[in-house]
Order: structure tokens, then C-alpha cells, then sequence
């Protein structure tokens, strides 16, 4: 069952779908806060979930392209969790899926990688390096044209 979801890219794509849906509803209810700080906690929350479906969208890539599609008759699933998807770094991933990424989407792409570590999750970091927190819901947008452009390879049309 393991080797049946590790090596399936559409497993992983699934996840970044029902993260991407979480983070949307929540911008929605983001809309009526309690008060300022309900809305930067709920900034937060939106953040970390739009990091970890771009991650689990990046992994889906990744493993469609190392594993192949899970719907072929070739198909053969390993047992085994890739260490290159033992990252929350999604520069890192992201280069792994398209070299353009990095550079297109930089600031966003690190943005939410403090949300997948911390932000998200916690009031602060570990060692509390991070400084002052900013949140940044324009990386929002972001998110979503990095879903749309890459997402299409797990439509039925794509």
C-alpha cells in the first residue's frame, strides 16, 4: 500500500488539490475577521496551506517523473520514499520541476517555504531568527498561477 502511494503522482497531486481547496475556503472566511489579529493568524494558516500544496504539487511532478504514470500497464511502484522529496524547500523542489521556477516566483516560492517550516504551524521559529514576520498575501495569486499552469497535467484534458 506504501509503494502504492509514494510512487503515485496523482496521490500526491490529490493532497495539493484538497490543500489549494482548504486555503481557498479560508481566504472566504479570512473575509469577516473577528479583528486584526484574526485576520493575520488566518493569513498565516492560508499561507502554510498554500506552501504545502505547492509542495505536494511539485512532488507530484517529481514522481510522475521519475515513476511514470500509475495508470499504465508498465507501471511499477517502489516502495521506498525518495530522498529528494525529503524537503519543505520549495525553491528546491520547484527547480526540480521546472528550472524557470526559481527565478520567476523567488520571493514567493521563499515566502512559503517559511510558512510549510513555521509560520504557519507556530507564533515564531525555533531559534527566533526570522525577525519580523511579514505576511505577504499577494504570494496568494501567486500560488494559484503556479497551481494552474502546472496542475493541467493531472486534468483529464492536460
Amino acid at each position: 500500500m506504501f509503494a502504492e502511494r509514494v510512487s503515485n503522482p496523482a496521490a500526491w497531486y490529490r493532497n495539493a488539490r484538497a490543500l489549494f481547496a482548504a486555503a481557498r475556503a479560508s481566504q472566504e472566511r479570512c473575509l469577516h475577521p473577528v479583528d486584526h489579529e484574526d485576520r493575520i493568524d488566518m493569513e498565516r494558516v492560508i499561507s502554510m496551506l498554500y506552501g504545502f500544496g505547492l509542495e505536494c504539487l511539485f512532488k507530484a511532478l517529481i514522481v510522475l517523473a521519475d515513476f511514470g504514470d500509475p495508470y499504465s500497464e508498465d507501471w511499477i511502484p517502489k516502495a521506498e520514499f525518495p530522498k529528494k522529496l525529503s524537503t519543505h524547500d520549495l525553491t528546491k523542489l520547484a527547480g526540480m520541476v521546472d528550472p524557470t521556477l526559481p527565478n520567476q516566483y523567488a520571493w514567493a516560492l521563499q515566502y512559503f517555504t517559511g510558512a510549510c517550516v513555521w509560520m504557519g504551524r507556530y507564533p515564531c521559529s525555533k531559534n527566533g531568527e526570522e525577525g519580523s514576520i511579514v505576511i505577504d498575501p499577494r504570494c496568494f495569486a501567486a500560488a494559484e498561477e503556479i497551481y494552474t499552469r502546472y496542475a493541467l497535467r493531472f486534468s483529464i484534458s492536460g
